[in-house]
């Protein structure tokens, strides 16, 4: 009997892992272009999906951490 486990992802992780392939996939048209200004607008898109990335993984940590303060 074949048995199935639901796993549910938070969607911060499902939006950096969906970017990430993005990212993947704009690199790789990148590489394989041979047009000068098609590569700076792919360039532009990768900055942009970077930025995003990253900004929502420092959401996400910040989410995670326990916000301890000394009390006196």
């Amino acid at each position: 009997m074949e048995e199935l486990i639901n796993i549910v992802e938070a969607p911060e992780v499902s939006t950096i892992r969906l970017n990430t392939d993005a990212m993947s996939y704009l690199s790789t048209a990148y590489a394989a272009s041979k047009d000068k200004e098609h590569g700076v607008h792919l360039l532009q898109l990768i900055t942009k999906h970077s930025d995003f990335v990253l900004h929502t993984s420092e959401q996400v940590l910040s989410k995670q951490k326990m916000h301890l303060s000394i009390v006196k």
